[in-house]
Formats: C-alpha cells, sequence, structure tokens
C-alpha cells in the first residue's frame, strides 16, 4: 500500500465524498472529523490545493510534507512563515519568503496565482473545478471565515 501525503481540502473532498449522505451512520469520531473538516479547511478547492503545493515543492525546493503544512495553515505574513520553515530552511530568504506568501495569497485569493503558476509549468493546460459540497458544512465553512481577525473590531 502506498502512502501519500495530503492536504485538507483533499481530506476533505474525499470523506464528504462519501460521508455527506447519510451523517446519522457516522460514529463519534467520524462526526468530529467531518466538523473538524468543515470548520478548518481553508481552502475549498483540492485541485488547487494540490497545485500549489506543486509549485512550492518545485520553486521554493520545499519537502511535498512541508508545502502541504503552509497549504493548510496558509499563513499570510513572514513572521507567521517563518516558524514552519526556519529549521529545515535556513537559507530561505526574504524574496523566497515574498514568493511563498504569494503562493498561498493566490489560495484565498480564488487560485489565480497558483493557477497561472500551474498553466506556465504544464505549458498552458490549466484546469479548473469546483467541488460541491453539503449545504450544512459550506455555511459552517463560510461562518469561519466571516469571524473577525485578530485586531480588527467585531462591530
Amino acid at each position: 500500500m502506498e502512502k501519500k501525503p495530503l492536504t485538507l481540502a483533499e481530506v476533505r473532498d474525499l470523506i464528504f465524498e462519501r460521508w455527506a449522505r447519510d451523517q446519522s451512520a457516522l460514529t463519534p469520531d467520524q462526526r468530529r472529523l467531518f466538523e473538524y473538516l468543515a470548520k478548518f479547511t481553508k481552502v475549498r478547492d483540492p485541485k488547487a490545493a494540490r497545485r500549489a503545493v506543486e509549485v512550492l515543492m518545485s520553486e521554493f525546493d520545499l519537502s511535498e510534507e512541508d508545502a502541504i503544512q503552509l497549504v493548510n495553515v496558509l499563513p499570510r505574513t513572514p513572521d507567521e512563515l517563518r516558524p514552519f520553515l526556519f529549521r529545515s530552511y535556513p537559507l530561505l530568504d526574504e524574496k523566497a519568503y515574498r514568493g511563498i506568501l504569494e503562493v498561498l495569497e493566490g489560495l484565498e485569493e480564488g487560485e489565480a496565482m497558483v493557477e497561472a503558476k500551474a498553466e506556465t509549468e504544464a505549458g498552458g493546460a490549466g484546469e479548473e473545478g469546483v467541488q460541491a459540497q453539503p449545504e450544512a458544512a459550506q455555511a459552517e465553512g463560510e461562518e469561519a471565515r466571516e469571524s473577525p481577525e485578530e485586531g480588527e473590531d467585531s462591530e
């Protein structure tokens, strides 16, 4: 059996595809996983998440596990990014940090940056795909995204 690390978006896609039909049959652990993925998956498109991982690996020489961690967490500033990379990649400079953040920012802004980079690398053959998701999970995910950021007023 082959093991392959997955982004939360890819796991969410697999889980929701299988479990969304009949949530009443889920065990408590399965239900908790289902709820966790609905609340904490920041990237909704599993294909875009995988493309971002591939871009991070090819352009910045990150390991697959490190690239997946960054896609799952989506740090927004160099100060948030640095703790993930300083130990394994001490020679990355500020230009590399900015490039990594641009790729991750592209995921938040509709995957435009990742799409463009993937198309250039693949010779223009980009794929667009929006995955369907259960309405309850979609609403929960949107509530999590609409909650005020740290330092913002909640009124």
